[in-house]
């Protein structure tokens, strides 16, 4: 009885865990959004559909970025994590979605 009722108690700290990193993983994932729309211009904003909240955000590498930072004028050489964020916009058929790489 004492060995079932240690699993049950692990088992139930476990899904708290995992339950609280995944919420983590949620929120950070909203916060990069959210500062890649605050960087777009008001012109780019217009033709995004949906709001900023529906765009997708992936893992990406160094080599998949094509512009230099605007902070300094130069592409990265080292991030730790590189996130390509993506909005969906009424040109896509033609020129494609925005994309902003947040690191």
């Amino acid at each position: 009885m004492k060995r079932i009722i240690i699993i049950f108690l692990a088992l139930i700290t476990m899904l708290g865990v995992v339950g609280c990193s995944n919420n983590e993983k949620i929120d950070a994932t909203s916060a990069i959004r959210e500062v890649a729309w605050n960087d777009l211009t008001e012109n780019q904003k217009k033709t995004v559909v949906g709001n900023w909240k529906s765009a997708n955000v992936e893992e990406a590498s160094l080599r998949e970025i094509t512009a230099v930072d605007p902070d300094n004028g130069e592409l990265p050489t080292k991030v730790d994590h590189l996130y390509k964020v993506i909005f969906k916009t009424k040109g896509d058929a033609m020129l494609g979605p925005i994309v902003a790489y947040r690191w």
